[in-house]
């Protein structure tokens, strides 16, 4: 089984290919970049380098997984674009997984609780509260210190032992918000918090890709905010 996985819900592009046999992974390669606004022009590019170095050809493919955020509306939009075009090339199904579980994801043995983070602009933060690789929260979009209260009081809930841990940060906007909640000792970054989430996004996927939990083709991302354009088209409407 050959897989492949793109996400663009930050400023890190990340690409990743493996293939299973029985069960068991005997392939895997990666491509990450730090893109800037620059995804949509470098992400088909990466895929292509991809398959061509690991011997693959799209046809080969058994299904595409994209990262659904939540995150940058236009890199949301441009990885199921890109995934819906290759499902639509190929002829393999695709499938979204969580952006924020999978940069969690490598860090699910930290005893305590885990927060991937995303700089989500206006001084706010897209997150998910987590424990050993299980949600405890839905995807959240708050700053600063709602975020920080939300996270030490699901610790007090979770556990003792879990309350005394300090609160693991992840993902791109990990290291953001540490400065933002000056050095609190409760909290602490990840040793790599922009590790790329593609390989993670593909683990991620195994147990739905088994239920055949694939997306239909009206799926689209994680939205937990409107854009600033439609913000702008209902200020318009309420004139």
């Amino acid at each position: 089984m050959t897989l492949l996985s793109l996400d663009s819900s930050s400023e890190i592009l990340s690409v990743a290919l493996a293939v299973y046999t029985a069960d068991r992974r005997e392939h895997l390669a990666e491509r990450s970049v730090d893109a800037g606004l620059g995804h949509a022009r470098r992400v088909m590019p990466m895929i292509h380098e991809l398959l061509h170095a690991s011997g693959r050809r799209p046809g080969e493919l058994d299904a595409i997984v994209v990262g659904a955020g939540p995150g940058s509306f236009t890199g949301l939009r441009i990885a199921f674009a890109t995934a819906k075009g290759l499902a639509a090339g190929s002829g393999a199904p695709y499938l979204g997984v969580s952006s924020l579980e999978a940069f969690a994801a490598p860090y699910a043995q930290h005893p305590g609780l885990v927060l991937p983070v995303l700089d989500a602009r206006k001084r706010r933060y897209y997150a998910m509260l987590m424990h050993q690789g299980r949600r405890l929260s839905d995807e959240l979009d708050l700053g600063a210190g709602d975020l920080a209260h939300a996270a030490r009081e699901a610790a007090l809930r979770r556990s003792a032992a879990c309350a005394d841990t300090p609160v693991l940060l992840t993902g791109p906007g990990a290291v953001m918000l540490y400065n933002e909640l000056g050095d609190d000792s409760r909290f602490l970054p990840a040793s790599d918090p922009r590790r790329p989430p593609g390989a993670a996004l593909i683990e991620l996927a195994l147990p739905l890709i088994a239920r055949g939990a694939y997306a239909g083709p009206d799926a689209g991302p994680i939205y937990i905010r409107k854009s600033e354009a439609e913000i702008g088209i209902l200020r318009k409407a309420d004139d």
